[in-house]
């Protein structure tokens, strides 16, 4: 873990090493290093890996505790920032960066140094980082700052700003907790599409809230809320998302026919899970490996399926975005929406069907799906409208849904 001190104040360094000794690291696992420039390199070396979220909270609270600037000190390594290694030699001026005595702060020139280095015990840092109390936010001064840039016709968020900091007090006072500053972007965020502001308009303020206020209340590094950021004006400009809309957990006869539409009977029970989650979650995160347990077919059959019902309109899909977590590449589920329009049109041309519903009970469909997917069918349609739209291998088991009469 290292602090990059860029200031070149001696200050800074010692300020640092007090709120590592406040997090219960004591001095003599703290090293100090020149940066083979101008600056020092604050350092704590560790018996074991340790993860960049806890590396990052401490670093945090020691910014906000020792009322630090973080563009003077900032944190390394990342997941995409690397840091020079004591003993090493900078590229550009060609001096040694020589660890520091870290009273008089005179380089130790001698190379053998590295074997008095100790080391700090992993397991006793994730303990401190659970035993850190939560970085205290002067909301007064967030507040007034606020207010002023507003009156001067420059604040980075639109009207009715009071309801941010509603939001920071509704969250205890404090924006430290999980998911909590993604939140209160999702908020501004629909507030500012809500009072006509362009995505683009958007984005550059969200981001100038977080060079403002965000950096000292936020884990997040700058290119993660870059990509958060992203995300969020992605979901809240898309043609999906509708402010204030219920979710249900059910399933209509219109949709029922819609995801009859397809002409394959996979690419129609894979249009019809994905209406059933859009309907209860609002999207559809789901993998082709669930896929193919669920309809006991090939992945390649579920890639060809999802990319016709794609190229056909019926959906729209978002590529999941590989991250770097615990040590290495992590991809998420691909996300997936119903196309409204395509539905809208798919409907018109089959002709109205009467207002019938049907529960949707998720648990079933991704444990059993066949079962509960032609019983949902058989509720909410009439078999004359059922029957001719389904392969001859699934017309016995619509008709056993039928005469069985599952859902009611």
């Amino acid at each position: 873990m290292c602090f990059d001190v860029d200031d070149g104040n001696p200050d800074t360094v010692r300020a640092i090493m007090r709120g590592l000794a406040s997090c219960g690291i004591e001095s003599r696992y703290v090293h100090v290093s020149t940066s083979g420039g101008k600056g020092y390199h604050v350092e704590v070396f560790f018996d074991y890996p340790v993860e960049t979220w806890k590396l990052k909270r401490v670093y945090d609270w020691i910014i906000a505790e020792m009322s630090l600037d973080r563009k003077k000190v900032e944190f390394r390594p990342t997941n995409k920032q690397a840091i020079k290694l004591p003993l090493g030699v900078h590229h550009k001026t060609g001096n040694t960066c020589w660890f520091l005595d870290k009273e008089t702060f005179a380089p130790i020139e001698a190379k053998t140094h590295i074997f008095d280095i100790e080391v700090f015990s992993a397991a006793k840092f994730s303990s401190a980082v659970r035993d850190l109390p939560p970085i205290k936010i002067d909301l007064t001064a967030l507040r007034e700052n606020q207010l002023r840039k507003e009156s001067s016709g420059h604040a980075p968020i639109a009207k009715g700003s009071s309801a941010n900091h509603d939001a920071v007090e509704a969250a205890g006072g404090s924006t430290t907790g999980n998911g909590t500053r993604h939140n209160f972007m999702v908020s501004y965020a629909v507030r500012m599409r809500n009072e006509k502001l362009s995505a683009d308009e958007c984005e550059q303020r969200l981001w100038d809230w977080y060079l403002e206020h965000g950096k000292d209340i936020s884990s997040s590094t700058p290119e993660e809320v870059k990509a958060d950021i992203k995300g969020i004006l992605k979901w809240v400009y898309s043609d999906h998302f509708v402010p204030g809309c219920k979710r249900r957990e059910d399933i209509s006869a219109d949709e029922a026919l819609f995801c009859l539409q397809p002409r394959t009977k996979n690419a129609r029970k894979i249009l019809f899970i994905i209406t059933a989650m859009c309907n209860v979650y609002g999207r559809c995160e789901i993998t082709y490996d669930r896929l193919m347990r669920m309809f006991q077919c090939s992945r390649q059959t579920v890639i060809t399926n999802v990319k016709n019902l794609v190229d056909a309109g019926y959906i729209q899909h978002v590529s999941a975005t590989p991250k770097f977590a615990g040590g290495r590449f992590v991809r998420h589920c691909n996300v997936y929406y119903v196309n409204r329009d395509k539905r809208v049109q798919a409907l018109d041309a089959c002709g109205g069907l009467t207002d019938t519903r049907a529960p949707i009970r998720l648990g079933k469909l991704l444990d059993g799906f066949d079962d509960e997917y032609y019983s949902v069918l058989a509720s909410v349609l009439p078999s004359q409208a059922l029957l001719p739209r389904l392969a001859p291998s699934e017309k016995s088991l619509a008709e056993n849904a039928v005469r069985n009469g599952r859902l009611s």
